[in-house]
């Protein structure tokens, strides 16, 4: 995940969330003390650069104001960012939500940037060769799915893509009928359905989660190792769908649900 507006040609980039930028550094840092923009020069940088250009946006508005910094050191991720950090005199631009939920864990201390600016955008990247594996893409549409059409949940978000590496070591060992990429689809045609989507517009919320509640059931039926079972509940909810939808949104959902069923057996 990073602060990225576009990406070269060999990569895919996915929306998730706005964020905004702090100086992280080591607990003690003496940057802490006197966060100025002219010490903010003078001072070591660590950069976080995907392809190890010594170069990011903070330096562009530095540039503006025909300033610069000293960058000793890049790193391809922010979690090896913070370990750096944590055993150094560096210091680095992160995203606040990371930095704060991390900062007890490594040792840091946390200001604010010394620069003015808006929010960035970060988003999801990852190789187009890697996202051709049906694991990587099924991480992907997860973590897409979790930063989510409803709103950006911070905690959710964290909590949950804590858990990637431990689910990353254990793909291999996953029925492919589990990671497929329909659970994912079906499951957000059903969180986005407009509410004129459903025969009573007015009970919208309760129809929406009782289609939910029968994809869960399906989904952790087939996780459980009873496709049988996870098929049965799939024809109920498309049983369901017939009494809470429209026509054409009903037809839509089914088309998935029955795609679905086909990968489960």
């Amino acid at each position: 995940m990073l602060p990225l507006r576009s990406v070269s040609a060999r990569f895919e980039a996915r929306r998730l969330y706005d964020e905004d930028f702090v100086v992280a550094m080591r607990k003690g840092h003496v940057f802490a003390r006197t966060p100025t923009l002219s010490a903010f020069c003078r001072a070591q940088h660590l950069l976080v650069s995907l392809d190890g250009d010594p170069r990011g946006f903070v330096d562009e508005l530095l540039a503006k104001r025909g300033l610069q910094r000293r960058i000793v050191l890049t790193v391809p991720t922010f979690m090896m960012a913070l370990t750096h950090l944590s055993s150094s005199d560096l210091i680095a631009a992160l995203p606040r939500r990371l930095v704060e939920r991390h900062a007890t864990r490594f040792a840091l201390s946390v200001v604010e940037l010394p620069l003015k600016r808006n929010s960035d955008l970060i988003q999801a990247v990852a190789t187009k060769a890697a996202l051709m594996d049906v694991g990587i893409a099924w991480l992907m549409e997860l973590i897409v799915e979790w930063a989510g059409p409803a709103g950006f949940d911070s905690e959710y978000f964290v909590r949950q893509v804590a858990g990637l590496t431990q689910i990353t070591g254990d793909l291999m060992r996953v029925d492919p009928r589990v990671i497929d990429l329909g659970w994912g689809r079906m499951k957000t045609a059903i969180v986005t359905m407009k509410d004129t989507a459903f025969v009573s517009a007015a009970d919208a919320t309760a129809h929406r989660q009782a289609l939910l509640a029968q994809y869960l059931e399906a989904f952790r039926l087939v996780e459980k190792g009873d496709p049988g079972k996870g098929a049965e509940m799939l024809r109920a909810l498309s049983a369901s769908a017939s009494t809470r939808l429209t026509p054409d949104a009903r037809a839509e959902l089914n088309t998935l649900v029955d795609a679905q069923r086909g990968q489960v057996g």
